[in-house]
């Protein structure tokens, strides 16, 4: 049987978002979310990354008109299909407020009934 790693609740919901290497001043990426958790974020993403790539992330939460701006470190990379990567973020340096506001989503969804699949 598989151990759970995960230090934080995740929840599989997907956002408007959009993702970049840091510092680089390259054009945004629109990207898929996967899920999220306080800890990262999963997503997929035509644009190749490699491991250990530092990432600015904006993600539109459904608590806030405004894009939560944060970083973060590609901890895992996974080809899907051809043009098509999974990508595996650790978020750092989290702020309290970003910390509670992205707690307060993953709270708020878990608790949100999901729609039946037929």
């Amino acid at each position: 049987m598989r151990q759970e790693r995960r230090q934080f609740p995740r929840v599989p919901e997907s956002f408007p978002a959009q993702c970049r290497r840091q510092g680089s001043g390259e054009p945004w990426q629109e990207i898929k979310t996967i899920n999220i958790s306080v800890g990262g974020l999963r997503f997929v993403s035509p644009t190749p990354f490699d491991q250990g790539t530092l990432v600015e992330l904006q993600i539109k939460l459904p608590v806030s008109s405004d894009r939560l701006e944060l970083t973060g470190t590609v901890v895992w990379v996974r080809f899907l299909a051809a043009g098509v990567l999974e990508v595996g973020v650790q978020f750092e340096d989290l702020s309290p407020s970003q910390e509670m506001t992205i707690n307060e989503v993953v709270e708020f969804l878990m608790k949100s009934p999901r729609p039946s699949t037929p």
